[in-house]
């Protein structure tokens, strides 16, 4: 059905990023042959929306903890595990690096003519590790950003954990919309948690590194059915009632999605952008000159959001401040005039549909775009992933 207000067509895309998929990390092994190094490889093997297809584009640095097992991974040498925490830094070409080899370089420095990666580019990490022959098994688990890594505890059985309850994770300030684009950045974020973590006993090692936290982006369009010569200007878009806070524990996480993981988000975090670079001039979107007076077109939000479960609105709520539920509200003018609405995101999401409650899963990213001018509002969810699949139109109620 059809929500009719006048002013704006809100249109929510979720983008589910195939985290499976992401970001791979390869390590080759001669068994027969000896002192052989383990090698890194970190790549994406599935291209995105940002033109990403290696793990470099998102972080030039991982850090990766590594056991290993003389009795098929009964127990594990933790006393003495073969990487400790150790820093892999990406190397366009040989010479100094920001953590690895800040001083020297990797060939003359210890990696010389040895295998792979000792060409350019690649990644090196410091004092080589060579496998050991009369191990049965290896456990590997890595994460980035480094800078993560007083909040980031890897186990040997595998498990990786994100914070605690007594110290959680924020997403708070992660906006990479300073000023207004028309494109998603994708890259920049201080701790978009990625991680990835294998039980190997065969000679190569796959890790494949996945995005833990959501994300998502508010873009601002121009309604085409829009001739008034008055400025129509968004003043304010805020995302309401959705947790800020929590921390991750990978055994807690289900086979088939990125969100049990994470426990009991809490403290709530209002998603707010207004004006233009900080001022509160607000976006005019039917200016001349595009990114100056004209923001028809462009992403004004792009941001981290905690993984969650948010409920469907069941009893309408005419003020704002009877929302409790997970809600956009959006401001604007048209001339003198303000408006402003509120709609539940949990709605635009489920649509028709009888559930009552909505996931926002990790790895994922969320699009709302707000299509503002004087024709009543409806809403359209499109469900894509990294490739686009068909979308589909689900009316708010």
């Amino acid at each position: 059905m059809k929500i009719m207000k006048k002013g704006i067509i809100i249109i929510a895309a979720l983008a589910i990023v195939s985290c499976q998929n992401d970001s791979e990390l390869k390590l080759e092994l001669n068994e027969n042959s000896g002192n052989i190094p383990f090698t890194f490889n970190a790549f994406s093997n599935k291209a995105t929306k940002a033109n990403s297809t290696s793990l470099n584009d998102f972080y030039t640095t991982f850090n990766v903890y590594g056991w290993k097992s003389f009795d098929n991974g009964t127990t594990w040498e933790t006393t003495n595990p073969v990487f400790n925490n150790v820093t892999n830094e990406y190397f366009a070409a040989d010479g100094n690096g920001t953590v690895v080899y800040a001083t020297g370089d990797p060939v003359s420095t210890e990696w010389g003519t040895i295998q792979s990666p000792s060409a350019f580019p690649g990644w090196y990490y410091e004092n080589i590790r060579y496998w050991d022959k009369y191990a049965t098994n290896y456990q590997f688990s890595a994460y980035t950003p480094i800078t993560a890594s007083a909040e980031v505890t890897c186990t040997p059985d595998g498990k990786i954990l994100i914070g605690t309850d007594g110290s959680k994770v924020t997403v708070d300030n992660t906006n990479l919309m300073a000023a207004p684009n028309t494109a998603l950045a994708y890259t920049g974020f201080l701790k978009d948690y990625m991680t990835a973590k294998s039980n190997v006993k065969t000679s190569a090692v796959n890790l494949v590194f996945s995005h833990e936290l959501s994300k998502i982006n508010v873009k601002l369009v121009l309604n085409t059915s829009v001739t008034t010569p008055q400025d129509v200007i968004v003043k304010e878009v805020s995302i309401k009632h959705l947790k800020g806070t929590s921390y991750y524990d990978s055994s807690n996480e289900s086979a088939t999605g990125y969100l049990t993981g994470w426990k009991t988000p809490v403290d709530e975090l209002a998603y707010t952008v207004k004006g233009v670079s900080g001022a509160e001039t607000g976006y005019k979107m039917n200016g001349t000159t595009a990114g100056t007076d004209k923001f028809s077109g462009y992403y004004v939000m792009e941001r981290l959001m905690i993984p969650q479960t948010i409920e469907k609105n069941t009893a309408k709520a005419d003020q704002l401040a009877d929302m409790t539920q997970a809600c956009v509200y959006v401001e604007y003018t048209i001339g003198d005039q303000t408006y402003k609405g509120h709609y539940a995101l949990a709605n635009l999401f489920i649509g028709t549909g009888a559930e009552t409650t909505y996931d926002f899963l990790g790895g994922n990213e969320y699009t709302l775009t707000i299509n503002v001018g004087p024709t009543p509002i409806y809403f359209t969810t499109e469900v894509t992933a990294w490739t686009n699949h068909d979308a589909t139109d689900l009316i708010a109620n």
